[in-house]
């Protein structure tokens, strides 16, 4: 039985008889001959076929899988690379449906859409699928630069938590035999807690963001490159930072060929300001947040100013920071920093509070409840250094130092506001929506009822549900807030960035199937970014809202739960 043999191994093998398995790239005819190129794990083989087997792949197409048996023999092309002669081709796996895409040129020119909507096959354009393998790449030398040059540990943490891991409120729920769990924002608690084991840890975590934005910088799926080590310094941080970039960059430069375009690193230390000192760049003296508009001027600054890509901006606010996060010296400010490349945050991090009143303090500067945070405050009860550390969103650090333009050309199967590992949601309709909001409280365990709209008490407070349009992008909102509150159009307009008017009755009807006045303030489930008045989430009495059909309302016995993803702000007036 012949051996089969890897493309970039065919040179050891002239003269013998060996098998190539792989996909068929391209297929040209000469006259009596055919060219194959038969794609492996490695690389290309050009197949020599004699006119005799031509005949058997007449109607064959590209991918076709093939198992190819031959004599390896020197070839005339310019890369002097062997072909493959005197060969019996069988096909393994024929392709069913031709792709209506060239997927093999080393070129993409077709949107992304497309290319999300057919993963299945557009991974296999070779310029698509070097941005994967680099990726690989990159996990790789963070792992080698954190066991080897920290000689940290790697730990392997939940995805399913009892709470928000952050104490934020873009968390997704899941229904966890009864109770409620949430997925994993980040491995930051956990983390914390193995400093008091190990001293110095890392990981590669995925992390969930129940967030709507739809940008090309957001993803609700994503892996973290995670670090925490113990009796760190937030300067400490800074250093190991650059030095861990600048591996990464370093091992891709020796080892992905395709990786020529890469970002350069400056050789010196990136330059560091502050919080306040970055307000006063800005001249924005109020600001509490960087927003991506801020951010690109920094970094528009930063080029300008020292030439450098990449810009430390330190000192946060605290109300800006997790309960974790250690105040500095000034008390309004925190031991906390972001890295920003290129117009785009790629890394945040700090140090922490480290002893167990600091956490209890911190918890209650946030209104924060202990009780869900019982195993990571046993850490401190037994004892925890002064440590930090950060986190690098792997899919961000790809699209930075490849020069992607969209987060979702750095993600394998992209999950976002309209996607979920790529596949793009159909939207509910109608009847799809009545049954979903029943379903959804069923699943949820809320206790409800049925009943004509008309004979719901007086005493009863209802819940209202509106959809609006943003008048310049046509992208619909909904508003859920009290039947006595008003909307504040004007706050909401500027949540959302853009102005805002009452959607048409007859446009709701048509793109969702509802009726003004039967619409349930669920919203999300029908592909709707939602927000919900401060006021009504937090009654605490008897609620009732449309239950999706016209005339008849849904009854909770209790207050009204964040059915779906909810952004509780404050927009009644």
């Amino acid at each position: 039985m012949l051996r089969r043999v890897f493309s970039r191994d065919l040179p050891s093998y002239l003269g013998e008889r060996v098998v190539v398995q792989g996909w068929l790239h391209a297929l040209r005819s000469l006259g009596g001959i055919a060219f194959l190129l038969v794609r492996d794990r490695d690389g290309l083989v050009q197949v020599v076929l004699r006119e005799e087997g031509i005949s058997r792949l007449k109607d064959i197409h590209i991918g076709t899988v093939l198992s190819v048996s031959g004599l390896v023999s020197s070839s005339k092309r310019k890369d002097g690379a062997p072909e493959l002669t005197d060969v019996i081709v069988d096909v393994v796996s024929p392709v069913l449906e031709a792709p209506f895409w060239d997927y093999t040129r080393d070129q993409v020119d077709v949107d992304l859409d497309f290319l999300l909507d057919h993963r299945g096959f557009s991974l296999r354009n070779p310029v698509l699928a070097s941005v994967f393998h680099i990726q690989g790449e990159i996990a790789w030398a963070f792992r080698s630069y954190m066991r080897d040059k920290l000689e940290a540990r790697e730990f392997f943490g939940p995805c399913l938590l009892p709470g928000a891991s952050e104490g934020g409120a873009e968390v997704f729920f899941t229904d966890y035999f009864g109770a409620t769990a949430t997925l994993a924002q980040s491995s930051q608690l956990y983390k914390q807690i193995l400093v008091g084991v190990y001293e110095r840890v890392f990981s590669i975590m995925p992390f969930f963001r129940a967030d709507p934005s739809h940008t090309t910088r957001h993803l609700s799926e994503g892996k973290q490159l995670e670090f925490e080590a113990g009796f760190y310094t937030l300067a400490d941080l800074l250093v190991t930072l650059e030095d861990l970039l600048r591996h990464i960059v370093r091992h891709l430069s020796a080892t992905c060929p395709r990786a020529s375009g890469l970002l350069l690193l400056p050789d010196d230390a990136f330059p560091r300001i502050s919080f306040r000192e970055a307000c006063q760049i800005l001249g924005e003296a109020s600001l509490s947040d960087l927003g991506s508009a801020e951010e690109k001027k920094l970094s528009i600054w930063a080029k300008e100013e020292y030439g450098s890509d990449f810009l430390f901006v330190t000192h946060w606010p605290r109300s800006v920071r997790p309960f974790y996060s250690a105040p500095s010296s000034c008390e309004q400010e925190s031991e906390t920093f972001d890295l920003l490349c290129s117009g785009i945050e790629i890394t945040s991090g700090g140090v922490r509070r480290h002893t167990y009143e600091q956490v209890m303090q911190g918890l209650a500067e946030f209104n924060l409840s202990p009780v869900p945070f019982k195993i990571y405050l046993q850490a401190f009860k037994a004892g925890m250094p002064p440590h930090g550390g950060f986190g690098i969103g792997l899919e961000r650090l790809t699209m930075v130092l490849l020069g992607l333009k969209n987060i979702r050309e750095g993600s394998l199967f992209p999950s976002d506001y309209k996607r979920i590992a790529s596949e793009k949601q159909e939207t509910l309709k109608g009847e799809e929506i009545h049954s979903e909001v029943i379903h959804l409280l069923r699943r949820r365990c809320v206790t409800f009822s049925l009943c004509s709209s008309e004979k719901i008490s007086a005493e009863t407070k209802g819940l209202k549900a509106l959809l609006l349009m943003g008048k310049r992008s046509g992208t619909f909102f909904q508003a859920n807030l009290l039947l006595r509150s008003r909307l504040n159009m004007r706050v909401l307009s500027q949540i959302v960035g853009e102005e805002l008017t009452f959607a048409d009755p007859k446009v709701i009807e048509d793109q969702f199937g509802l009726k003004v006045g039967s619409i349930p303030p669920c919203g999300s489930l029908f592909g709707v970014r939602t927000f919900l008045d401060k006021e009504a989430h937090e009654l605490k009495e008897c609620i009732y809202f449309s239950s999706g059909k016209p005339g008849e309302s849904i009854v909770l016995e209790g207050p009204f739960p964040l059915l779906g993803h909810q952004e509780v702000v404050e927009i009644s007036i």
